[in-house]
Formats: structure tokens, C-alpha cells, sequence
């Protein structure tokens, strides 16, 4: 394990002048730097020594000493090793958890810009390659973010590889041939920064795009590199550009410029579209080529005019972009009830989030979540909005595992699942998992599947059911985000590409993901807080933009056995499933799962809402028994005043206490149906529970 810099640099740098006052009182912004006395130099002297206030990069002039980020700059300022620094730094802002990671540490931790005084690297490969070319990566600032290398062999395929800036554990720092964190810088940041408002040609690696420059005067030429790197770059600098792109003439080729174009869109640019290379040049051939071929900016033109008249897709169109809406046009409009696919468990809503712990089973619940809309039945008894057409993008497990889990969910339902059920699940549930074998050959396979570079083809799949698609669950969000979950720059382009997956296919999209590491036994949170959206990993900007969240809590061993549960395994054998956040619709009661021997599919637990109400404590038993109470004498027809004359004799706010009660009996529990006195089949089913248990107790006073 070792500390993450780029994070800590990153929280540091909003708060870098405080920083700075701390060393020296008399810190203060000059420009883009932070003037500070140098508390290691004796003369007491100001004017050579600063940081700067952007990017950390710092140094004194009058002794020579420089670093390129505000953890080196902390550990100079406090004589403090490298790694005492960022812990002092990460407690201060409250990253202690989040900033430590696994590192390898024979590629160190990647600084994103080297120092300003960095030697120049040495390049090498395997013996029999040749280094050919070399390309300069920088920012928009012009900082050097690191190189890509090209080297040739005659008997293999060329390779072109990173060397970035790395920081070791010990404190050491130098070039390494290692890839930049995800998402990738783009090569070509700089020209952007220069040509502001021309338009951009997205070409399939730095050479090509050397050349396409060269080829169009007046426009600016980027790439992410070769054709698997389209889903791991970061494209959000295109955001609002005129983009066009130029891949080679090959199926990679094709491939990337469909990549390259889901995540374009997924940035927010103003208009993408893509180059058909001109039929008779062989396999490969890209701009480079046209360029040596000698051909002219009016040739190159016409290409592309070609690409935007066939392919060019606006993404915001100005006209539509907002809608006005005025008291008038909804003043007395009847607001319609919050739709769920599933009563009470799901929402229907553009994003939400399904969370747990590691391993406690949300694949599970979603497995049989899917299999019960596709097939229009009931499911943890609630019932579903269907058929529908659906579909689980599961990344995490293998196919034996989730044939595994299919079957036994269709065996659950007994006599109940008919040929016709068979017919709709073959016709409605889309199950899409890696394809392996391909897999194989690459170099990165997680960076393939990030979202924005998955969207065409989830769309197709989606398309195919019989039912209209309705919802699509992606298992995990981990395994198609290749970013920091942690920051919302980098975030911005998985929920862009979840709300275009829902603004073409109108499907809810429920991703599923982790909770933070917190205590399962004597250092559990609350029981409450364990059903708390806060304790969502990922940064609030992105927790923000989910419209709902389903969470499954747990429960600790001493927790079980103080309800006479199992207690060996009580984290993960039960779970409290929870609706505990939604933008428009009540929250849900808390439901008590355990898995069952079959395939571990989740089951309601006998009498969980009494179990729960004791877990959570007295008052809540208490309002338990008063709403069973309350449940029974709706069954008996007793009308609203009856019934807050009876339970809350006296009271002068018995009236505004029954509406709460029985908004909780709707809500909450789902016993009563919405605006009447009227019992739902779940209703029903509690009452007749609640009637045998007090049967069951008369008879047994009776004996004694």
C-alpha cells in the first residue's frame, strides 16, 4: 500500500494559500503564485520562493530547489519525508482512507506533471526494437505531462508506449515506461489551448495527427493514441468543439472511431462525426499516408465535408435546449403518482444506484429483480410493472456463475413459471457479459468496457427484446469507469453516457456499486447509518446526480443473535434491502432478506418486521404494534374518525398523527392502498399474519 499523491494534490491545492500562511503569515497571491519567506533559508528573505497556486509546481531560485506538487513543496516546507508529508496532508482534509490505494510498486505512483528541472529520459524496449519517434505530451499550461514512445520490430508489429513522471514509496522520483492513470490525457492539449474555437480532427495515434495538422491549416489535431485507448481518455477539453474523426482504414479502426464517437458525446461536443477513408488504399491506411501521398488541404476538405454531410450529429440543438415553464401552465395540473418497475424496491427513474457491501449479493438481487420484470411476475413479494424488456450488463462474473443464478431464480417460482414465462425471458432479458476470448489479446481489457465506449452496443441489445426496454443494470460501476470515482471531473463522462442510454432508450439505468469500508462487527456504524446514501463511495457531485438509491445493510453477529438469528456469517447471510434515497417517490420500509441454499438468491425472513422494529428499538416496536393495530381495524372497516378516536384517545392532535400513521401503512409498509382505507394484497396478507399469531395466543393462554 502506498499513499495516492494526485488526490491529496488535488484537495490540497483549493486550500493552498491557507497552507502557506501557516509556514509564513505573510504568504500571499501574486498572479498564478503564492509568494512565501523559505523557512529552511536563514536570511529571512522573500521574493524567490513560491508555488504556484494552479498545479503545486514550486521552487526557490536562490537555492536551487524545486518539486512539481504541493506534497513535495509540504514535505520541503516541514522537513518531513515524502510519505509523512501526504499522511499530514490526507488527515488534514479527511482523506486518510480515501487517499491510500494499492500501488505497484515497480511503476511507483503517476505525478502528473514532471518537475521543471526533470533529466531527459532514456528510451528502451526489448532487445530487436528500434525506437523510432517520440512524441512530447503536454497540457494546456504547455507542462510536460510525459511522452509516448514508438519503437519498431521487422518481425512484429509496432508498439507505442508511455513514460511518465513516478513517484516511488521511499520518496524517489524519475521516468518510467508506465500509462498515466485513467482517464488519459489526450496528446494535443496544447494546441487546443491556442486554437480555442477551430475545429477538431480526432485521428488513431500522434503521428497520424501530426500530419492531419499539417494537412487542414486552421484546424487542431488530437488523439487518445491507438485504437484501444478511446475508452480510457479523458475527452471532456473537446466539450462544446466541432469534432470530426479520422481513423485508419481497418476494423481496430472502425472500432475506435465508434469508441472515440460515444464518448465524444458523452463530453458534451457540439457536433461529431466521422471520416469514411476513400475505398482502394490498403488495411491501415490513416493521415499519415494521405500526407505522404502528397494530398492537399481542398482534397482533404472534401473528405471531410463528405463525414459531416453524411454522420454529423448535433448534441445540443440551442433552440430546444430549455423549456419555460410558467405557474399558469401547471396551476390545478394533477400531479401524477412516482411510477416503480418494482413496488416499493425500484423507482422508475433516469439513475439510481444499488449498493453493499463486497460480496453480500447485489448481483443477486439484481438477477432476480431482471428475471421477475422480464417475465411480468412478482418478486421478495412485491409486484413488478410487466414485461418489460431488460437487461444486466455483467461484468464481474462469469457465465457459469450467472447460469447458475438464472436457473435457480426460475426454479423459485415453483409451479408458477409457465412455457410462457420461458417465452418471455428468452424475449425480454438481455444478459450481456465479456466476450473472453477477445479479451485475451488485450492489453487493458478493463479499459474497454467503460460506458461511453459500450453505448452503441447496449442500445442495439436493448432494442432487440420484445417488450420495450424499461431497465438496464450495470454490474459494476467499477468495471465500466475507469476514472476516480472520487472526482466529479472524471465521473461526469459515466453519468453523461447513463443519461444518453436513457434519453435514447427511455430505460431507468441502476448501476451497482460499493459502500465504504466501515466496521461489520463492534465497529458498525449505526443501524441507521448503515442505510445512509452518505455512505456511498464516490464524490457528492456524483451521488448527487443518482435520482435513487436502494441500499442492503447488514447486520452485525450480536445483532442477530439478540433476535435469535444465526449470528456465524450475519454480515453477509442477511441484509436489510432499503429505498433510502428518491428524488420523487416516499421512501420504502426496510426489508429483512437472508440468502437460501438455492444459488444464495435472496428471501424474505419470517416476521422480519417485528425482527427490525427490535433491532431498531423500542419506539420502533411501539410504532409497530400501534400500526398493526391500526392495519387490523381498517380490515374491520372502521372509518378515519373511528380509528383516531380509538388509537389516540384525548389527543388533541389525534387527527394530524392518524394521517401519519397511515401515510406510514401506504408508504412504509405498503399495507394500505394510496388514499383510501382500503388493504393491499401485501395488507391482506400482514393482517391475516397478525390475526392467526393473536389466535395462536388466546389458545395458548387458554392452556395455561
Amino acid at each position: 500500500m502506498t499513499v495516492d499523491f494526485a488526490a491529496i494534490n488535488l484537495a490540497a491545492l483549493p486550500r493552498l494559500l491557507s497552507l502557506a500562511q501557516e509556514i509564513d503569515a505573510g504568504a500571499k497571491p501574486e498572479g498564478s503564485e503564492i509568494l512565501l519567506r523559505n523557512p529552511r533559508r536563514t536570511d529571512n528573505r522573500s521574493g524567490s520562493f513560491s508555488i504556484n497556486a494552479s498545479t503545486g509546481v514550486w521552487s526557490d531560485f536562490a537555492c536551487s530547489e524545486s518539486g512539481g506538487d504541493v506534497v513535495s513543496w509540504w514535505a520541503y516546507c516541514r522537513n518531513l519525508q515524502q510519505g509523512q508529508a501526504a499522511q499530514d496532508l490526507a488527515e488534514r482534509f479527511g482523506l486518510s482512507q480515501a487517499a491510500v490505494k494499492p500501488v505497484d510498486d515497480r511503476k511507483g505512483q503517476w505525478i502528473r506533471h514532471a518537475r521543471a528541472d526533470a533529466p531527459a529520459p532514456r528510451f528502451h524496449w526489448r532487445p530487436g526494437f528500434t525506437l523510432t519517434q517520440s512524441w512530447e505530451v503536454r497540457d494546456a499550461g504547455y507542462q510536460l505531462i510525459g511522452y509516448r514512445v514508438r519503437f519498431d520490430n521487422p518481425e512484429e508489429k509496432k508498439i507505442v508506449l508511455w513514460w511518465t513522471w513516478r513517484r516511488w514509496a521511499d520518496g524517489r522520483e524519475g521516468w518510467h515506461c508506465a500509462a498515466p492513470d485513467a482517464p488519459s490525457p489526450l496528446y494535443g492539449l496544447d494546441r487546443l489551448e491556442v486554437t480555442p474555437d477551430a475545429p477538431v480532427l480526432i485521428c488513431e495515434g500522434e503521428k497520424a495527427a501530426d500530419a492531419a495538422e499539417q494537412l487542414m491549416p486552421g484546424w487542431v489535431a488530437v488523439t487518445s493514441g491507438s485504437c484501444s485507448s478511446a475508452s480510457s481518455a479523458d475527452w471532456t477539453p473537446l466539450a462544446g468543439r466541432h469534432c470530426v474523426i479520422w481513423p485508419d482504414r481497418d476494423q481496430p479502426g472502425r472500432t475506435y472511431a465508434s469508441n472515440a464517437a460515444a464518448m465524444l458525446r458523452a463530453a458534451g461536443c457540439a457536433s461529431v462525426s466521422v471520416i469514411a477513408p476513400p475505398e482502394g488504399p490498403d488495411d491501415g491506411w490513416d493521415a499519415s499516408d494521405a500526407f505522404t501521398e502528397g494530398w492537399d488541404a481542398p482534397q482533404t476538405l472534401d473528405l471531410i465535408h463528405s463525414a459531416e454531410q453524411r454522420n454529423a450529429e448535433p448534441v445540443h440543438a440551442a433552440s430546444e435546449a430549455l423549456s419555460v415553464l410558467r405557474w399558469s401552465d401547471f396551476k390545478g395540473r394533477q400531479i401524477p403518482p412516482p411510477e416503480f418497475t418494482v413496488e416499493q424496491i425500484l423507482p422508475r427513474v433516469t439513475l439510481g444506484i444499488i449498493a453493499g457491501n463486497p460480496g453480500h449479493g447485489k448481483s443477486i438481487l439484481t438477477v432476480q429483480l431482471a428475471i421477475a420484470l422480464a417475465a411480468g411476475l412478482p418478486v421478495l413479494g412485491f409486484s413488478c410493472v410487466g414485461p418489460m424488456g431488460v437487461g444486466i450488463l455483467a461484468l464481474e462474473d462469469g457465465e457459469n456463475t450467472i447460469q447458475r443464478r438464472v436457473q435457480a431464480a426460475v426454479a423459485s417460482y415453483g409451479h408458477e413459471w409457465t412455457s410462457e414465462h420461458d417465452r418471455l425471458l428468452d424475449a425480454n432479458l438481455r444478459l450481456m457479459v465479456r466476450r473472453r476470448q477477445e479479451l485475451e489479446e488485450l492489453a487493458g481489457p478493463a479499459r474497454d468496457m467503460a460506458l461511453p465506449g459500450l453505448v452503441h452496443e447496449l442500445g442495439a441489445n436493448l432494442t432487440s427484446t420484445e417488450a420495450p426496454a424499461g431497465l438496464l443494470f450495470i454490474d459494476t460501476l467499477n468495471a465500466v469507469h475507469p476514472g476516480d470515482e472520487n472526482s466529479a471531473q472524471e465521473t461526469r463522462l459515466l453519468i453523461n453516457a447513463c443519461l444518453h442510454l436513457n434519453g435514447t432508450l427511455g430505460v431507468s439505468v441502476w448501476l451497482i456499486h460499493h459502500l465504504r469500508k466501515s466496521g461489520l462487527g463492534r465497529n458498525a456504524p449505526s443501524l441507521a447509518d448503515r442505510l445512509d446514501p452518505e455512505l456511498l463511495r464516490g464524490s457528492t457531485a456524483f451521488v448527487g446526480a443518482t435520482r435513487a438509491v436502494v441500499q442492503l445493510g447488514w447486520i452485525t453477529r450480536s445483532e442477530a443473535e439478540k433476535v435469535q438469528l444465526d449470528g456465524e456469517g450475519a454480515h453477509r447471510r442477511y441484509a436489510i434491502l432499503g429505498l433510502t434515497k428518491a428524488n420523487d417517490a416516499p421512501l420504502s420500509p426496510w426489508l429483512l432478506l437472508e440468502h437460501s441454499e438455492h444459488a444464495g438468491l435472496w428471501v424474505p425472513v419470517p416476521r422480519g418486521d417485528e425482527i427490525l422494529a427490535s433491532l431498531k428499538g423500542s419506539q420502533a416496536t411501539l410504532d409497530l404494534s400501534r400500526a398493526e393495530s391500526i392495519l387490523l381495524d381498517a380490515k374491520k372497516g372502521l372509518k378515519h374518525a373511528e380509528l383516531a378516536a380509538k388509537h389516540y384517545p384525548g389527543d388533541p392532535k389525534a387527527d394530524s398523527k392518524l394521517k401519519t400513521q397511515l401515510n406510514a401503512l401506504r408508504g412504509r409498509h405498503g399495507w394500505l392502498q394510496r388514499g383510501s382505507l382500503e388493504l393491499t394484497a401485501k395488507g391482506f396478507l400482514k393482517a391475516q399474519e397478525l390475526s392467526t399469531q393473536a389466535e395462536e395466543a388466546v389458545h395458548l393462554d387458554g392452556e395455561l
